[in-house]
């Protein structure tokens, strides 16, 4: 399972193409137990967006509690901070982040750029 509130994760592996920092939603997907091959077109998909595996599964939500049948440690932007069950849930507004007046065409998220910045 990997959630993310941005498009990458990983070293460039896609949670979410359509994903964007602010659209105020987690994004998060699921691999399920499969064979060597099924797991590896399931890492091209995700690096790549090369064919959509079948061990995969994609969601979008506000809030997500993950629950395992024993405990498991969550990696936290590379840390193990705590284990499950854990809960994840967007706090709108909570952090303040500076961006530039001008953004790339291709950016995604961040649509409306305050006049005040």
């Amino acid at each position: 399972v990997s959630i993310g509130n941005g498009r990458y994760h990983g070293g460039g592996l896609t949670v979410a193409e359509e994903a964007a920092i602010d659209d105020g939603r987690l994004h998060l997907y699921v691999v399920y137990p499969g064979t060597f091959w099924q797991l590896f077109v399931c890492l091209t998909h995700l690096r790549f967006g090369m064919m959509t595996p079948r061990v995969l599964d994609r969601h979008a939500a506000t809030r997500v509690v993950l629950h395992t049948r024993r405990p498991k440690p969550v990696d936290t932007d590379g840390r193990l901070t705590t284990q499950t069950p854990a809960t994840f849930a967007v706090l709108p507004r909570s952090l303040t982040v500076v961006v530039p007046r001008v953004l790339p065409n291709d950016h995604a998220g961040l649509s409306a750029v305050p006049a005040a910045l």
